[in-house]
């Protein structure tokens, strides 16, 4: 009876599976507001691209909560951690070690730095310093069902970026053919 049970109530809990939050791709704008009214958002717009992002603590950090919507579908959405923040290489490095750790619990993550300069690329204990410097960027990409996830922390625009990014492979794969067709 429990075998019966698990079987007819599997493709249920595969249907209800989000893939970001309470998110499915291709939910619209009005789907986010339903399902998040108590939460004021900030809305920003670059050429196609509607962004709504608020702030939370995601993990015991900081963060910004993004969802990116191109024709009113959700395209991306993620985490900015530690934005606002004067953390240093080594709390920065910290945060993104705790969020590894609970990605690989829950997603097969593969790790794939790129050192841009050499200099301490086989010295662990020197990796929050060539951080600080921006030698290195580190990677993590994962693939779960339809989504692509990719986690980094490196130097953006002179500070260090710690970000977590979600989109389906649909929409990557649109964004490759644009820019393919663009040369």
């Amino acid at each position: 009876m429990k075998k019966l049970l698990l079987l007819l109530l599997t493709p249920l809990l595969c249907i209800s599976q989000n893939d970001f939050r309470k998110m499915n791709w291709d939910d619209s704008i009005n789907d986010l507001k339903e399902k998040y009214e108590d939460i004021s958002f900030t809305k920003e717009t670059q050429d196609d691209f509607i962004v709504y992002s608020h702030s939370d603590i995601v993990g015991g950090i900081d963060a910004t909560v993004f969802y990116t919507f191109k024709n009113d579908k959700l395209f991306a959405a993620g985490y900015l951690f530690s934005l606002n923040s004067f953390k240093d290489s080594k709390e920065r490095l910290k945060d993104f070690y705790s969020v590894s750790k609970r990605l690989n619990d829950k997603y097969d993550m593969e790790r794939d730095d790129q050192w841009l300069v050499k200099t301490w690329e086989n010295k662990p204990d020197f990796l929050d310093f060539a951080l600080s410097l921006g030698d290195v960027q580190l990677i993590e990409r994962g693939v779960s069902d339809e989504t692509l996830i990719v986690h980094t922390l490196g130097q953006s625009d002179g500070s260090l970026s710690h970000n977590l990014f979600y989109t389906s492979e649909e929409s990557m794969n649109s964004i490759q053919e644009e820019i393919s067709d663009d040369f």
